[in-house]
């Protein structure tokens, strides 16, 4: 039993970082990874595919008090995942 959850699977496209005694150790790709659960932990599980956030549509006036309405669409990846979890 022990074994099966000390098993780590991370799938296509995402990255997971272990940390070890609190501290970073290790980065891990896609595939089956062995994790030793009482001294190590997944700290940070996330998609580096390209992800697209909407931003619903606002109202705003511009300087002579003409309506406006902008919307805006977010195209976000992450490059690199330690930067990502500790330089932020």
């Amino acid at each position: 039993w022990y074994s099966l959850s000390c098993l780590q699977i991370v799938t296509s496209g995402d990255e997971c970082l272990v940390e070890r005694f609190g501290m970073y150790h290790r980065k891990l790709g896609p595939g089956w990874h062995l994790v030793l659960k009482p001294f190590e932990s997944v700290s940070f599980h996330v998609t580096t595919r390209e992800q697209v956030l909407d931003v619903p549509p606002q109202q705003c006036y511009t300087l002579d008090n003409a309506p406006l309405r902008a919307d805006a669409v977010v195209y976000m990846r992450i490059n690199d995942v330690v930067a990502a979890r500790y330089n932020v």
